[in-house]
């Protein structure tokens, strides 16, 4: 509820509202219910004044650290408990699920209270009706969304709708996870029925930067469908789902009737100048230096920059991209095609220990000339694909307008994380201050948004469809649309001073189109390939994996091999300590556990915890 009431005696003078707050009905016109919807938007990015870095609406911990894309990065003390989560080791008492969970739950109420504003100012006549339908149908496509994340993390979450803790009680929830009978209930109708009304009370434009309108709203539903199918299909959720034609048809209206196309670049779906472009469908807002100390900014992020005091963020070289991952982004040099069966049995070369003040090479571990690079250019890479670049951080390509990248310089602990830096979500120098947060411990809040759907997803996505009919040329078609994008900028070689160069940053870059797609399995591994490489370190991975039915398969085998990589030049034998024993086990991890701190709470009969926990 948003106020309490005092009462002294009987007099109405002692009657009054705590210091801070408002009455419902002091809220429930225009400016109130906007406010209130405001404030249900703000917690999209996982911050909400108690809740940081372990509740981020990037999904950094539960997305890539937790699959192959990304390793925790830091050091093996700092924030500790994220790093059971590279291990698979995922526990319900984890204070990071805990405050995952409050922060899903903090949105749903808020879009409960929104809901349930609104319909009292409807009542009263204080709002318009044309207000009244988009403001339950932005709380409802919000709410939907809050459901979702909840859904795709959790498994067995409880559906809360806008009467619960009112007189009018529950109706077709009950407030925990399970039916009368103690089987689990499924919310996926549910979040598919608020998405469905909502689509219909929104506008075809959003009024402002941010608000969900009736495309963002299709495109969740899209990707409701996406993981829906993908889950009851691998045995993780047991509902019967619409199907991939209801998805079909969304994803096919959203190409053929909505506003939006591929922008010229790759990159500006990563840079805080290009936010809200035209390949965006729904992204969270992020500000800075507008008095809020930060907490408008990316906070979700604010960890993940390369560690030292010569880079931007100067904290905490946390989310450090895999070897795994940037092998994916090796190229043949003859086709331009990613190698879709054995990526992971060729190392593209790293510094692993060798000090940034030390030449080097890939084959000798030093450079023969210390000439041999004079600028941000590498003259010896093998051939890959351009994103690479713009994903991952690697020594001696330029870092965005910062320097070169250092190597172990900017790594905090290279045997424990790795040789690379996460790169996506990095502001421009000339941005510190402006687009950063301007003071602080950590400097790395930034007006960077969170780009959640977009038009490469349900460009994707409907690949994924085309292959399941056995279309292969149009999946081949709309892989080849993502690949020709992806030429069309790279990163470019910088001078000393930090001036580019007319010239690439890399002589390997390399990436052709498909010609062919030969067969049904051929082209499935090369569209989940492609999903792979565009969306590297977005936190999507570990949930593509789940709903395709491969998580345990992929990241058992990633860790196999992990275990097995060169040594090189520096004791690499503590990071195969920390992933000894580990292990993903299917039909178990697919789901992260239900905090117990809330299954207490409510009681095991009414919030019952995952198999296996």
């Amino acid at each position: 509820m948003i106020f309490w009431l005092i009462q002294a005696c009987t007099d109405s003078y002692f009657e009054k509202l705590p210091p801070g707050t408002v009455s419902e009905e002091h809220l429930a016109n225009t400016e109130g219910i906007n406010t209130l919807l405001i404030g249900a938007y703000s917690v999209l990015d996982g911050v909400n004044g108690i809740t940081t870095w372990e509740a981020a609406g990037s999904n950094w911990i539960y997305g890539s650290v937790a699959s192959d894309d990304a390793h925790v990065g830091s050091d093996e003390g700092d924030a500790t408990e994220a790093h059971l989560f590279e291990r698979y080791d995922f526990q319900p008492l984890s204070g990071y699920l805990h405050n995952k969970w409050r922060v899903i739950y903090d949105g749903i109420s808020r879009c409960n209270d929104v809901i349930r504003i609104t319909n009292m100012a409807h009542a009263k006549g204080t709002i318009t009706s044309s207000h009244y339908d988009q403001y339950i149908a932005e709380a409802s496509a919000l709410r939907a969304h809050f459901h979702f994340e909840g859904k795709i993390i959790f498994g067995n979450i409880m559906y809360i709708d806008e009467k619960v803790g009112t007189s009018e009680g529950p109706s077709f929830y009950e407030t925990g996870n399970v039916d009368e009978s103690g089987n689990y209930i499924d919310i996926w109708p549910y979040i598919e029925r608020d998405l469905i009304q909502a689509i219909d009370g929104l506008p075809s434009e959003r009024s402002e930067k941010g608000r969900i309108d009736q495309w963002a709203a299709k495109g969740i539903l899209a990707r409701v469908y996406m993981h829906w199918q993908g889950r009851v299909q691998n045995g993780i959720d047991p509902s019967e789902p619409p199907g991939l034609g209801s998805a079909e048809a969304i994803l096919d209206d959203i190409i053929e009737n909505g506003p939006f196309e591929l922008v010229e670049s790759y990159h500006d779906n990563y840079r805080i100048a290009s936010n809200n472009n035209v390949e965006s469908i729904f992204e969270i807002q992020a500000s800075v230096n507008d008095g809020s100390l930060g907490e408008n900014g990316n906070y979700g992020d604010v960890l993940n920059f390369p560690y030292g005091s010569t880079g931007p963020g100067t904290c905490c070289g946390f989310h450090q991209p895999s070897q795994n991952l940037v092998n994916a982004f090796l190229t043949d040099p003859v086709t331009g095609l990613p190698y879709l069966y054995d990526f992971n049995t060729r190392d593209f070369r790293w510094d692993m220990g060798i000090p940034s003040h030390e030449n080097w090479d890939r084959e000798s571990g030093y450079w023969i000339d210390p000439d041999f690079v004079p600028y941000g250019r590498d003259d010896s890479a093998e051939s890959i694909d351009p994103r690479l670049d713009w994903v991952v951080g690697r020594r001696g390509i330029p870092y965005l307008d910062w320097a070169l990248h250092p190597g172990d310089a900017w790594i905090r602990k290279q045997w424990y994380g790795g040789p690379y830096s996460p790169k996506k979500q990095v502001y421009y120098k000339e941005e510190e201050g402006i687009m950063s947060t301007a003071s602080g411990w950590a400097k790395g809040a930034t007006a960077n948004n969170i780009r959640l759907i977009r038009l490469a997803h349900i460009l994707l996505w409907r690949a994924e469809i085309a292959v399941d009919e056995n279309d292969l040329d149009l999946a081949m078609y709309l892989v080849n649309q993502i690949r020709g994008r992806a030429a069309n900028q790279v990163v470019m070689a910088r001078d000393t001073a930090g001036n580019e160069l007319n010239t690439p940053a890399c002589t390997g870059y390399n990436i052709m189109p498909y010609l062919n797609f030969p067969d049904k399995d051929y082209a499935r591994i090369a569209v989940r390939h492609e999903i792979r490489l565009e969306f590297g370190m977005d936190g999507n991975r570990f949930f593509d994996l789940v709903r395709w039915g491969i998580a345990a398969e992929v990241l058992n085998d990633y860790v196999q091999i992990e275990l097995t990589r060169p040594i090189g030049n520096n004791s690499f034998e503590n990071r195969r300590y920390f992933l000894h024993n580990v292990n993903f086990e299917k039909d178990k991890n697919e789901r992260y556990p239900i905090p117990q701190d809330e299954i207490d709470l409510m009681g095991k009969d009414i919030l019952k915890q995952n198999p296996g926990y």
